[in-house]
């Protein structure tokens, strides 16, 4: 091999070296450095908006404590179930036909419960959302909101229709009225139709659930005519 040529072999052979130099490590470490350097920024960034909290930080601490003794407060407000039996007992305490203003119940039927709502803690579309995410679940537990509702047929006078929807509402147990249609009997003067109400519980509360004291119903007697017998004919 001439001189020539092994000189042109070796200027070949640091060329390929050059090349791959630059295309399997310059190249790569330019594209980490590329990388450490938006991850630097990003940073930055977390560190000045971390850094604008801090005069704050006493008011954002206090008002966690805040809002963390409301969102208690508001789940104390809602029962940890709801079953047919407690509307049972509602429309039990209010039907009362020999009364003036009266209600009567004459029939019911109850819908299953239904998750209208669970909470979430997303923090994915907050306007800090370069900030790495924080787990909040363990301090803030997750609620469901069920609902589920009671349609009742019902009797009454108008005094009894207003005086029924005054005691639901002043009960405060998270029930709402969603809808009474009456018709007004000519021969008898009284009212009849029907009431549809919603009930409402939060699953996930440490609110233990009671059920209701439902007192016996007597279901008869011995003497359905009410006799008066004589202990005069007993001893005879």
């Amino acid at each position: 091999m001439k001189k020539s040529d092994i000189n042109l072999l070796l200027a070949f052979l640091g060329i390929m070296v050059a090349f791959c130099s630059y295309q399997f490590v310059y190249k790569k470490m330019e594209e980490r450095t590329a990388a450490l350097e938006a991850r630097n920024a990003q940073m930055r960034t977390e560190i000045a908006t971390m850094e604008s909290w801090l005069p704050d930080k006493e008011f954002y601490e206090s008002e966690m404590d805040r809002m963390h003794d409301e969102i208690s407060r508001m789940v104390r407000e809602f029962p940890a179930n709801v079953l047919p039996e407690d509307d049972i007992k509602l429309a039990y305490q209010m039907d009362n036909r020999l009364t003036g203003d009266y209600v009567f119940v004459n029939s019911m039927s109850f819908t299953d419960p239904v998750a209208s709502y669970t909470t979430t803690y997303d923090t994915s579309k907050a306007d800090i959302s370069q900030v790495n995410p924080i787990t909040v679940e363990p301090l803030y537990p997750v609620y469901t909101l069920y609902n589920t509702q009671v349609n009742m047929g019902i009797d009454c006078s108008y005094g009894g229709i207003k005086d029924m929807i005054e005691t639901i509402y002043n009960k405060k147990e998270r029930k709402a009225i969603d809808s009474i249609v009456l018709s007004f009997d000519e021969t008898t003067g009284r009212l009849g139709g029907s009431l549809a109400m919603t009930s409402y519980f939060l699953y996930g509360t440490d609110t233990v659930y009671m059920e209701p004291d439902l007192h016996e119903v007597n279901k008869g007697t011995d003497n359905i005519f009410g006799t008066v017998e004589s202990s005069e004919d007993d001893d005879n």
